[in-house]
């Protein structure tokens, strides 16, 4: 048994070496890295394309194997300030989605941060954006109250996480709203005897 499993781990370690380091959209080193894998990949690169017109120093990568990871992510890493995952499921116990976690578990890297959502929708750009730099994007490089977008503040992991908790609370109230009520009975929806057809 530990001759055969140590056979498939070698195997894993041989794939990991041939499987080609994912090429990095937009800049080569600065603030952000993006990370997606799956349906995040269109609303990603539109992210990027939009964020460097505002003038952020930002990049992605989409990952296609996750087991094993390709060799040489930590040198991608290590040219960003921020790496940021943004991925379609939920945050877990730890704040963290299920790729940012095997990360920052294979990486040991502090700097890993994690976007998720779980309402079933693709994302969208200017969700992205202001999920990643806590502030509202537009297409006319405006903010919200009528500011540039261009700042340089960076939001912490647990505001990041504190954030996410209040919109998915949010997102409950307002599914508990519009969520029909069952009737009593099944008469309240079912015709009476005395409304048949009259055919």
């Amino acid at each position: 048994h530990m001759a055969m499993t140590a056979k498939r781990r070698n195997k894993l370690r041989q794939l990991a070496e041939e499987i080609p380091v994912p090429e990095v959209f937009g800049d080569a080193e600065g603030d952000t890295l993006l990370i997606g894998w799956g349906s995040t990949f269109g609303p990603i690169h539109d992210a990027v394309k939009l964020a460097r017109e505002r003038g952020e120093k930002i990049a992605a990568i989409h990952l296609r194997h996750l087991h094993p990871l390709p060799n040489g992510l930590e040198k991608i890493f290590a040219q960003f300030n921020r790496v940021v995952v943004v991925e379609m499921n939920d945050q877990g116990v730890y704040g963290f989605g299920q790729l940012a976690t095997i990360l920052r578990a294979r990486y040991c890297e502090p700097k890993i941060e994690s976007v998720t959502k779980t309402d079933g929708l693709t994302y969208r750009v200017r969700e992205i954006l202001e999920a990643v730099f806590n502030r509202s994007f537009s297409r006319n490089g405006q903010s919200g109250n009528g500011a540039s977008t261009k700042t340089t503040a960076v939001p912490s992991t647990a505001t990041a996480t504190a954030r996410a908790e209040a919109q998915v609370s949010t997102a409950r109230d307002h599914a508990g709203d519009s969520t029909p009520q069952r009737p009593e009975t099944y008469e309240a929806v079912l015709p009476s005897k005395d409304q048949g057809s009259t055919a």
